[in-house]
């Protein structure tokens, strides 16, 4: 429960920061935006199921997330 919250929290707030038109701060929401998506997902997933893939996966999680990032990157451009 406690990282559906949080994921909200970060969500609501990344929200906000994109839309608010604050220059660079607004420019690089997205990461925020996405985290606090996978947070709050996970968070649904715990509360509905009692089990989530940040629970499952743990460590190759992370090596997703890092192999995702410049894959992003490039895209991007």
């Amino acid at each position: 429960m406690r990282v559906l919250i949080i994921g909200a929290m970060v969500t609501i707030a990344a929200w906000v920061l994109a839309w608010s038109r604050a220059g660079v701060l607004s420019e690089y929401s997205f990461f925020p935006l996405w985290l606090g998506y996978i947070l709050t997902v996970n968070g649904i997933s715990e509360a509905a199921f009692h089990t989530s893939l940040l629970r499952i996966m743990r460590g190759c999680l992370w090596w997703l997330f890092a192999g995702s990032v410049p894959l992003w990157w490039f895209l991007r451009r």
